[in-house]
């Protein structure tokens, strides 16, 4: 991991460790902007850790894969409704093609960060984001155009997008769920190379570069292998008679 790397996570799991001491000290709900699924898997690793609070993730819908994370006293029932988040409905022509970076690039523009906007689902002639409370507002009044046609936006509407999961599988066995062996099932390379791909610095596991070779992963994991993509491991099966695995992993589009 380079100091620019380590800094940043330094930095973010900061502000985690400071919501979790404000949530103990006023025995109320604290909540992040919206996280990727490696923020995700980083804050679940630091909070399991932390004494008194509980934690959950929601992203305005089950499926979401960013995700705000909501910190509260653990004698507390957790409830969606403090995470303050709304859905953005954008109208706009049938005729035009629109894509994510599209709806993205559009709301950036109108002075919002990333991490207030969440999942971007599209289908013809509309599109559903989810935003904070506070960037769901400023789109509504200032979102006017994405790409070259006009959009009319509005947050009354509910979410109704079916979402659609666009990934690549992949099945194999190894011998161990060692990185550089899921990274060499996924690449199909020899082990010698992910070993040097590793070394390098080119594989991220949970928001960490991975160091080592022989790091072990575990079912849930998301990590990315630079020039190849983003993976998450889905499941891995018992042990087989020669002591291979059996893992399914999904590759994100």
């Amino acid at each position: 991991m380079n100091q620019r790397e380590t800094e940043t996570e330094s930095v973010f799991l900061s502000r985690l460790e400071d919501l979790a001491d404000r949530s103990r000290r006023d025995c109320s709900p604290y909540c992040t902007m919206f996280l990727d699924e490696m923020q995700c898997a980083a804050a679940t690793a630091f909070l399991k850790r932390q004494a008194d609070v509980a934690f959950f993730f929601w992203g305005g819908y089950e499926q979401a894969e960013r995700k705000c994370c909501c910190l509260y006293p653990d004698f507390l029932e957790p409830d969606t409704a403090w995470v303050s988040c709304k859905c953005v409905t954008v109208h706009y022509s049938n005729l035009q093609t629109l894509e994510h970076r599209d709806f993205l690039g559009a709301a950036l523009g109108c002075g919002l960060k990333r991490e207030t906007i969440g999942d971007i689902l599209i289908e013809k002639g509309m599109a559903q984001l989810w935003a904070t409370n506070a960037a769901a507002a400023l789109l509504v009044q200032s979102l006017e155009k994405v790409g070259r046609g006009n959009v009319r936006c509005v947050d009354t509407e509910p979410f109704s997008i079916v979402p659609v999961r666009k990934r690549l599988e992949h099945h194999g066995t190894v011998a161990s769920l060692r990185c550089d062996a899921i990274a060499a099932l996924v690449t199909r390379q020899s082990r010698e190379k992910t070993v040097r791909m590793i070394q390098q610095g080119n594989m991220e596991r949970s928001g960490h570069t991975v160091l080592h070779p022989s790091e072990h992963m575990q079912t849930g994991d998301i990590f990315v292998i630079r020039g190849s993509g983003k993976f998450q491991l889905i499941s891995v099966s018992e042990p087989s008679k020669k002591g291979r695995l059996h893992v399914f992993i999904e590759q994100y589009k």
